[in-house]
C-alpha cells in the first residue's frame, strides 16, 4: 500500500491498543517502518503502550499524542479541547493533539484559528516534534 501513497512520511495507530501493548507486534511494525523510513505517531490510547520503548530499541523516530480533541463530536467541546492543547503547548513547549477528519472538527479548528494565532503557539507537522533515537 505504501507504493500508492508516495507522500506518506509517517503512520499512526488509530485504534489498536492491543497491538501497541504487544512488544512482539510492535517490533514487527517498527522493522517495516525502519525499512521504509517512516516515523510512528502513537495515539497512546492505552497506558500500557510499548511503542515508544520499541521505537527507541529499533531506531525509528516517533512521537506520542498528548490530547484527543474530538472524542465527543461537539464543536464547542472540541474548541475547549483545542484551548487545552494551546495551554499544554505553552506550558510544555509543545503538544501533539489529534482529531478526526470530521465536519465539526474542521469547523471548530477554523473558528478557533484566530485564538491559536493570538496565543503565539505555532502549528507544525508532527514530523517537527519527533523523538529520534
Amino acid at each position: 500500500n505504501l507504493r500508492h501513497l508516495p507522500l506518506v512520511v509517517g503512520v499512526n495507530n488509530h485504534m489498536g491498543s492491543r497491538a501497541t501493548s504487544d512488544t512482539r507486534v510492535m517490533q514487527h511494525v517498527f522493522q517495516v517502518l525502519k525499512s521504509t523510513g517512516l516515523f510512528f505517531l502513537d495515539s497512546y490510547t492505552i497506558s500500557t503502550s510499548v511503542a515508544g520503548q520499541v521505537a527507541q530499541e529499533v531506531g525509528v523516530p516517533y512521537a506520542v499524542n498528548d490530547l484527543f480533541i474530538d472524542n465527543v463530536n461537539d464543536e464547542e467541546l472540541i474548541m475547549t479541547q483545542i484551548r487545552q492543547g494551546i495551554s499544554m503547548a505553552q506550558r510544555k513547549g509543545s503538544a501533539i493533539i489529534i482529531g478526526h477528519v470530521r465536519p465539526r472538527t474542521a469547523s471548530a479548528l477554523w473558528k478557533i484559528l484566530p485564538e491559536i494565532i493570538d496565543s503565539g503557539v505555532q502549528l507544525v507537522p508532527v514530523s517537527a516534534l519527533l523523538q529520534i533515537p
